[in-house]
Parts: C-alpha cells; structure tokens; sequence
C-alpha cells in the first residue's frame, strides 16, 4: 500500500502541551545548545550557519531569536562539539568568529527548569516572571476578604516593605541633595549680590562726597564772589556819598562867607 503524502499539516497547541518533553530530554537538548549574541538585522540564520561550518562547527538548527533579532540559538550535534566550541571561541578565548564586522560571542545553552531568579533565587524562571514582584493584595485586602480571620503579614509582604523603605530613602537621599545643591547655589548667588551692591553703595558713597565737596567748593567761590560786590558797591555808595557831600560844600561855601560880618 503507498502511502499518501500529507500537505496539510497544522500545529495543535493541545497536542504540544500533552507530549511536553520529559526534564531528562530539556537537559539532553540544552547539553546540546549555544547561544549565539553580537547579531544585528542583516546577520540572517544562513550567514551564521556559513561561519560556523567554515569553522568546523556544522550546527543542525539555528534559530534567531529577540525582539530585535539580536541573538540566536545554535544546536550542535553532540555535547561534545558543544564544549570544543566554547573552548576555542567561547567568552574567555581570545578567538573570534566573525561575520563580516560583527564579533559573534558564544555561551552556553540553558536548562529552562535550571533557569535562575536573581529576586528569588528560585530555579524555574527568571527576574521579569518572578511571583514575588508580582501586585499582591496589600494586608488590609487580605483582612477585608478574610472576615473574622487573623492574617499575618507573609515573607513576600516583608521584602516589599523592605524594597519600599529602601526606595523611599533613596527619594528622600535624592530630595535633601537636590535642595542641599539649589540652596548652596542661591547662597552663592546671593554673596555675588551682596558684593555687588556693596561695591554700588562704596561707588554711590564716593561720587556723593564728590559732589558734597564740589557744592562747598561752589558755595564758598559764590560767597567770596557775593561778599567782593557788595564790599564793592558799598565802596562805591561811600564815595559817591562823600563826593555829592563835597560839592554841597563847595556850593554854599560862598554863601556861608558872604554872611559873616566884617572886621574893618
């Protein structure tokens, strides 16, 4: 009987989880992994599977992985060829594989049971999944949904204290910076200022008494000058005064002889 072959193939996502594989075969399929990072858009699966074989690292799967396409996964044939390449291209190796002018940096696959928390350190998951950093209902909820039921506060609600109290000293660390850096800055400010405007007052000070000695300077030339016109013009009155005198002597000098009496 031939059999047919089938065109219409579809992935069922019930049927994958239902034959998920086991945990010993993700670790024989991580033995067999890298990681591949220092790609950039153009770097395509063709190219790195290229540079590998020029190597002597024919690799069986390559696939590109990230948001941005900047890192991919390589899986080897054999545990083996797993360890030979991270000897002889791996991070603490001073060879490198290129493509083009891209340095391709090699490490080693990971177990995703073996996966660890940097919050938690629990294996399993990493940082952005871990349940302690997920919203939880605060203490209060927890007594509100659980009438007539003591609740104590759990280790999880105590890191998030802790990480609140942190945080809050770190605000209050960055707050009494930024003020103690803005008042010593007006302080210096205001020191400018004050300099200033005391050198004005020292300037204000000086052309003040400038001008007070120009005005005595003035006053005592305009009494001097006041005080020679009017010696002046008495002395002029006093003459003019005696001179009218004499010439009324002068007139009725005559007069005066011509009424005395005679002595012959």
């Amino acid at each position: 009987m031939a059999l047919k072959p089938v065109s219409n193939v579809s992935w069922d996502r019930k049927g994958s989880e239902f034959f998920r594989p086991t945990s010993r075969e993700y670790a024989e399929a991580a033995e067999k992994q890298v990681k591949i990072f220092g790609l950039t858009m153009e770097i395509t699966t063709r190219k790195l599977e290229e540079a590998m074989s020029a190597h002597g690292y024919p690799a069986m799967d390559v696939l590109i992985k990230g948001p941005r396409l900047n890192w991919a996964e390589a899986e080897m044939r054999t545990k083996s060829q797993v360890d030979e390449l991270l000897k002889e291209y791996g991070p603490d190796s001073s060879e490198k594989i290129r493509v083009g002018n891209h340095v391709l940096r090699f490490v080693r696959g990971e177990n995703p049971q073996e996966r660890l928390c940097f919050q938690c350190h629990q294996p399993g998951h990493f940082r952005n999944q871990c349940p302690e950093l997920q919203p939880k209902p605060t203490i209060g909820q927890a007594v509100r949904g659980q009438v007539g039921h003591e609740v104590a506060p759990s280790n999880t609600d105590a890191v998030t204290v802790t990480n609140s109290e942190v945080a809050m000293r770190m605000m209050k660390n960055m707050v009494t910076q930024i003020v103690d850096e803005r008042t010593s800055r007006l302080e210096e400010k205001l020191d400018r200022n004050m300099q200033s405007l005391a050198v004005r007052v020292d300037a204000n000070e000086v052309q003040q008494h400038e001008v007070s000695r120009k005005m005595n300077t003035l006053a005592e030339s305009f009494q001097q000058t006041i005080t020679a016109a009017v010696q002046s013009a008495v002395q002029a009155a006093v003459a003019q005064v005696m001179q009218q005198g004499q010439q009324e002597l002068q007139r009725t000098e005559p007069d005066f002889q011509r009424g005395l009496p005679s002595h012959q």
